[in-house]
């Protein structure tokens, strides 16, 4: 999803760079809500048991000794003060399910949550350590950033939860949220699948802090998080913060089930992902459904970009029309990226056009941990072998700050490689470092970029290849 109009400056050209993606909008504006009252008093088999079962889950719905409540407690963001009776989310009976609806207020999700079942008298056992929760959903009304959503360890006081979520674009999401007003504090995991759709099968497994996420049968991540050790609801809901119309997504077949105390779930050996996390990542062809490894690429849906995918690589094409850097992001290969990396990419300029530029943007960062300073580093090269080296700084005035800049020898095809290292910010091209510097203002990343620059009114296409990302240890 792309932000900001491209910016020309003489000498050739400066262009401002562009940053925000699809999670964004999807995830940085909502939040989560909770129970008005105190939990029920609830049994759940602690060591094991039979899977609970409701075709029809949610309260008044579930007549088979399920506890559900309406969430109805939110805090505003902006003001940061609570509401105990949200008159915007509707749960409604259907023959076919539980219909979740939203009329207004859409950065919030609307949710039911589960609170167990068969209550005894005077008893209030907790969520097991262990245990396994799943819904069909299936998204009736909303537009391409509706997603549907399992929470798990959500705190019995203040919002705290984790949330695995999917788009109706396909775009997943492992999120920690905070405590506060339940916004996401830290995406755990991040991934876009190969077929988009409005209908489907949610999973979440929790052994402890480690929780197994599937859709449709498909494990898509395993995280490991300590903040929310118990859970005193689980619950699954619909948002869609971008609608003016209300949004509604339908719920059914929901099924519990507490596991074992003895019950694991098959972890990768620690030494051995950390090792795996080290590892060069190498795609000759990078790009969504271009590069046929496990690295994390936007898709041209999300991304609003021309792509096509070549035997030699990815071409990026920019027409006439169009206002804005186009951009093809890159997640790692689940979301996280370590604090000190280089990227490099070959890029085949041959049919840009004569005032264009491609590069390579690092620590790209619109929306990610709520207390990163946002912005994002551009590396271009540019028809003639005008090199540039920019920082753009959301939080200040939305201006690019040049860092530096230069030419080589002309050329219709480039190496280039940028490296973020601390504070230094290098670019070398065709294997020769051409400028670092020293520059503070952005430590962390969210995602990279490959890019692609045309002056308004004019077009072009340039093809990337032998993509390469390395981690500093």
């Amino acid at each position: 999803m792309k932000q900001r109009l491209v910016t020309i400056i003489l000498v050739i050209i400066i262009i401002a760079g562009a940053g925000a993606l699809g999670y964004t909008i999807i995830q940085s504006a909502r939040a989560r809500q909770q129970v008005a009252e105190p939990l029920s008093t609830v049994q759940l088999p602690v060591d094991g048991g039979i899977p609970y079962k409701a075709t029809i889950p949610g309260p008044l719905c579930d007549h088979g000794g399920g506890q559900w409540q309406k969430g109805t407690r939110y805090v505003d963001k902006k003001t940061k003060k609570e509401f105990t009776d949200d008159q915007f989310s509707s749960l409604t009976c259907q023959s076919d399910g539980l219909l979740i609806s939203r009329t207004g207020n859409f950065g919030y999700y609307a949710v039911a949550h589960f609170e167990g079942y068969n209550p005894v008298a005077g008893q209030n056992a907790p969520f097991p350590q262990n245990y396994r929760v799943q819904v069909d959903a299936k998204v009736v009304s909303g537009d391409d950033q509706a997603a549907v959503a399992i929470g798990v360890h959500n705190q019995e006081t203040g919002y705290g939860a984790y949330t695995f979520s999917v788009g109706v674009n396909g775009m997943w999401e492992a999120d920690r949220d905070n405590k506060i007003d339940g916004s996401p504090e830290k995406r755990l995991a991040i991934g876009f699948l190969k077929k988009p759709s409005k209908t489907y099968t949610l999973m979440v497994e929790v052994n402890g802090p480690v929780m197994l996420f599937k859709i449709n049968g498909t494990q898509v991540a395993m995280v490991s998080d300590t903040t929310y050790p118990t859970t005193a609801t689980v619950d699954f809901g619909m948002v869609d913060t971008t609608v003016t119309q209300s949004p509604s997504a339908l719920f059914s077949n929901f099924i519990y089930t507490a596991l074992p105390l003895s019950h694991t779930i098959a972890t990768p050996d620690p030494l051995q992902a950390a090792l795996n996390r080290g590892n060069i990542y190498e795609a000759p062809a990078p790009g969504f459904d271009c590069d046929k490894g496990t690295g994390q690429w936007e898709p041209s849906w999300i991304a609003n970009v021309s792509m096509q995918c070549l035997a030699n690589g990815l071409r990026i094409t920019a027409n006439t029309n169009s206002h804005y850097v186009e951009e093809e992001n890159f997640y790692g290969q689940d979301g996280n990226f370590p604090a000190n990396y280089k990227v490099a990419a070959q890029i085949d300029m041959n049919q840009m056009g004569d005032q264009g530029c491609a590069g390579i943007f690092t620590r790209i960062n619109f929306g990610g941990d709520n207390d990163q300073a946002q912005g994002e580093y551009e590396f271009y090269i540019c028809q003639q072998g005008y090199w540039i080296m920019q920082r753009y700084d959301a939080a200040g005035k939305g201006q690019d700050v040049k860092l530096a800049s230069g030419t080589v020898a002309a050329s219709t095809s480039y190496t280039l490689q940028a490296i973020a290292k601390g504070s230094q910010q290098s670019l070398l091209i065709n294997g020769t470092q051409v400028a670092s510097v020293s520059d503070t203002a952005l430590p962390a990343t969210d995602h990279i970029a490959l890019v692609l620059s045309e002056p308004q009114g004019t077009s072009g296409s340039v093809v990337f290849s032998n993509f390469v990302f390395t981690p500093f240890a």
